[in-house]
């Protein structure tokens, strides 16, 4: 009885330390940062958020001939696929940009993957994870990425003084002209996040207010979304300035005060979900994360703010819009008075 009990003792703890290993194995796996970058964006966007400590990270990416005196401390790599010139090889983040994320994200199953999506590479990464679970992922940041791309198209229509009351097959007829690869009738982006499995994923949504192609309240939309959809850690992060293009730093690639503020809440991110972070960037900015988590009535009261913030700027273009067709009106008058 004594031999059996100390078999059942030594088989326990036999267990016991297999498991510990297996943990400690599975904690051991390097970090990476997988970059997927925008439809204007490129695969070179990667070194200025490693060069200003937006990722952290070992860097195990590919290095193009002309870039190769650049330094990295990070690994991040091209997932958008079909970005390039002639229009009809965009894809919108679904189909062919969805399939190649997917193979990129098997290739790195041994690795802790950090994703860190621009604008449209958002739209693929979501549309990936909508369609296959990915365990390896342990954070996703997303940053200036739309919750609809009708949504987009209405804005920039809007921009530019063509807010002709459109509808949404109409736009969607608008954008299919334009990029050939886009599906029509295809799930939005904030709809991928019912169909995530993963609730526990950390979530970072950042979005500037003056973003002028994706409004800020796409990022309300996808935040809100998440906390719809019972993800437990999502952080929202507004910027007041900073463009679509240059939400962190300014025209000659410096790094904003609006964007140093960005990567201090993103740290305190990466700090607070185990990840590779940096400590002297985290004493730059008070703990910010009760900030970046507002409650859903919060984020109502702020869609709210930016309606009547959109209304307004739709009244100031038709002002406008009034105003140069009356001023064309007395030119043209003026013109065939003297003509006569």
């Amino acid at each position: 009885m004594k031999k059996i009990i100390i078999n059942f003792c030594l088989l326990f703890y036999f267990i016991c330390s297999s498991e510990q290993e297996i943990v400690k194995i599975s904690d051991d796996k390097p970090f990476i940062t997988l970059f997927c970058h925008g439809l204007q964006g490129s695969p070179r966007e990667r070194f200025y958020y490693s060069r200003h400590g937006f990722i952290e990270g070992n860097y195990f990416g590919r290095i193009d001939a002309d870039e190769k005196n650049i330094p990295e401390n990070s690994f991040v790599d091209r997932v958008h696929d079909g970005i390039n010139f002639p229009e009809n090889h965009i894809y919108l983040g679904s189909s062919n940009d969805t399939e190649q994320c997917k193979k990129t994200l098997r290739e790195y199953k041994d690795y802790q993957v950090i994703i860190f999506a621009t604008s449209c590479g958002g739209v693929t990464v979501l549309n990936a994870l909508r369609e296959e679970e990915f365990p390896q992922i342990k954070a996703l940041v997303l940053e200036s990425v739309p919750h609809d791309m009708v949504a987009v198209a209405e804005n920039i229509v809007s921009n530019y003084n063509f807010d002709f009351g459109w509808t949404r097959t109409s736009l969607e007829r608008m954008i299919k002209f334009w990029y050939t690869g886009y599906r029509y009738n295809s799930q939005t982006p904030e709809q991928a996040f019912a169909h995530i499995k993963n609730k526990q994923l950390p979530l970072f949504i950042a979005h500037s207010v003056r973003d002028e192609i994706v409004p800020v309240r796409s990022a309300l939309s996808l935040y809100r979304a998440a906390k719809k959809a019972d993800f437990e850690h999502v952080y929202y992060c507004q910027l007041e300035n900073g463009t679509h293009d240059h939400i962190g730093w300014d025209n000659d690639k410096k790094l904003t005060n609006q964007g140093g503020i960005y990567r201090a809440c993103l740290h305190q991110f990466y700090k607070k979900h185990l990840l590779p972070s940096d400590e002297k960037l985290l004493s730059k900015l008070d703990n910010c994360i009760p900030v970046m988590t507002p409650n859903l009535s919060e984020v109502e009261l702020l869609f709210v703010l930016y309606a009547l913030h959109e209304n307004r700027l739709k009244r100031n273009r038709s002002r406008t819009n009034f105003l140069i067709l009356y001023a064309c009106m007395i030119s043209s008058y003026v013109i065939f008075s003297l003509m006569k």
